[in-house]
């Protein structure tokens, strides 16, 4: 990774999110996932493993599999007390985990914050990073169509849910313009596409405009 060069976002399949891996020398990605429904693990193994197979065929079809496969981190988060939570409570959860992480992982970092322009961000900080600011939540509704029968990858939902901080860069966080919630509801195929967006450094408003639009959902 340290020695490819930057690719081109107009034309390298997962650009954003290889060349936010490179500028910030974390060579990890993936969306942290919490387990909120706890009443079928048979349903819920079996989502894992569908969720999984989709990435990997679309990493293969993008050829990507051999660069990305590997620095897929695939952090999975299961605890009763997680059973029927909603959003906003894995919202709460997940910012404690990406605090915790990021002070591990920026705390040999030394940069004078102070002297930045208000608003500035520096994108060599791992805190910019989709694995830090957005995560997924897969519920009851997510798991239904594998209770119900032995649905295929292509009907599964996931839910993308925001993770950012709305005090740290005034203008750009805050409520989605097309809905008014921190979460929002997407095909489980689009995990790949969803990390690559929010890669872009998009705010969860630009998210939540582009991400159903591309899905139709």
């Amino acid at each position: 990774m340290d020695d490819l060069p930057l690719q081109d976002t107009s034309f390298s399949p997962l650009a954003h999110t290889i060349n936010g891996m490179k500028r910030t020398s974390h060579h990890e990605w993936g969306f942290v996932i919490y387990r909120c429904a706890y009443g079928d693990d048979a349903a819920w193994q079996r989502y894992l493993d569908l969720l999984k197979a989709s990435v990997a065929e679309t990493l293969d079809i993008l050829g990507r599999d051999v660069l990305l496969g590997p620095i897929l981190v695939w952090t999975v988060v299961e605890d009763q007390g997680l059973d029927q939570a909603t959003p906003e409570d894995v919202r709460s959860r997940f910012r404690v985990w990406a605090s915790e992480k990021l002070a591990v992982l920026e705390k040999d970092i030394q940069l004078d914050l102070s002297q930045l322009p208000p608003g500035a961000k520096v994108l060599s900080l791992p805190r910019h990073l989709p694995r830090f600011q957005f995560c997924v939540g897969v519920d009851a509704a997510c798991l239904e169509p594998l209770v119900s029968n032995t649905s295929s990858s292509g009907a599964l939902n996931m839910l993308l849910v925001n993770g950012q901080d709305e005090n740290s860069d005034p203008g750009t966080r805050g409520p989605a313009s097309t809905t008014d919630s921190n979460y929002m509801k997407l095909p489980a195929r689009s995990f790949c596409t969803a990390y690559e967006e929010a890669a872009r450094d998009m705010s969860w408003i630009m998210l939540c405009d582009n991400l159903p639009f591309m899905y139709n959902n």
